[in-house]
């Protein structure tokens, strides 16, 4: 049985950054600091959490922070 589907990515939209239009995004982390008081080994902790950010102007895309909790977290340049 053949479970691979074949998808046609021309058919698919193409993100855009809602800054400045490019369609060209890179990984980037937000890091997080839990506190020991939070951290369930009761030691603080540093987290990377990985997010995409925007090649042309580093903007996060709202619509992938979107329910997150990390809106907060962006800081822009602008």
């Amino acid at each position: 049985m053949d479970t691979q589907t074949s998808i046609d990515l021309s058919k698919m939209e193409t993100m855009k950054c809602e800054q400045c239009g490019s369609s060209l995004f890179s990984i980037a982390y937000i890091i997080k600091r839990i506190s020991a008081i939070m951290s369930p080994t009761g030691e603080e902790s540093i987290v990377p959490v990985q997010v995409y950010s925007c090649d042309g102007c580093s903007k996060v895309p709202e619509v992938l922070l979107k329910g997150s909790g990390l809106s907060d977290a962006i800081e822009t340049s602008e």
